[in-house]
């Protein structure tokens, strides 16, 4: 599709406000792939770049049914707008993350192949914690996220058990992932890897 052919970005516009699965086809087929290669020169990890192309089009599509979007012909500025304030927004989350995050093997002796009984209590305070968020998450969700972090499990092999599509499975993990961080938040945050180890 191009990107300058105003009657193709009004039928787009107007297929996406009549709920017409194509017109969101046409929009992700025409913009994904640069809109990929922006996300990847800006983020670090692969695999939140097709979580956060994935949050632009979802945000993309509100906002056209919202009707935020006055004029079709302008829709390229738009998802980069929105595809610049994901990348913000995951920047934000990622200094946050590290300020916050407690790094349970700082301070360990180096002698000691063993943690202290302190350390052993805070571990395991953590652990319980990390256990009570987890069970007030959905079903679907606390499988997800314990077969990926505490059992290791492959993600194609989740996809298997679960019934899940590798996209499916991505951004049911990313969503999943970002409730059990924002729920740890009354106390410190630590990470799924930390968690179950």
């Amino acid at each position: 599709m191009n990107e300058s052919g105003q009657g193709n970005w009004d039928l787009v516009v107007a297929q996406i406000l009549a709920g017409d699965p194509s017109g969101q086809a046409a929009l992700y087929e025409a913009f994904a792939p640069g809109l990929r290669l922006f996300l990847y020169q800006h983020l670090q990890r692969g695999e939140d770049v097709e979580d956060r192309l994935h949050d632009i089009f979802v945000k993309a599509v509100s906002a056209i049914r919202d009707g935020q979007l006055r004029e079709p012909e302008r829709i390229a500025g738009f998802l980069r707008t929105i595809a610049r304030r994901q990348i913000a927004a995951f920047i934000d989350e990622a200094v946050e993350q590290r300020a916050v995050t407690v790094d349970f093997t700082e301070g360990l002796a180096v002698t000691s192949p063993h943690p202290s009984p302190e350390q052993t209590a805070i571990e395991k305070q953590w652990r319980e914690k990390a256990m009570e968020v987890l069970q007030s998450l959905s079903g679907l969700d606390r499988e997800i996220l314990m077969r990926f972090y505490w059992k290791d499990e492959e993600p194609e092999d989740i996809c298997q058990v679960l019934g899940l599509t590798y996209n499916q499975f991505r951004l049911r993990k990313s969503r999943a992932k970002s409730r059990f961080v924002e729920a740890m938040r009354a106390g410190k945050k630590i990470s799924l890897k930390a968690t179950f180890c």
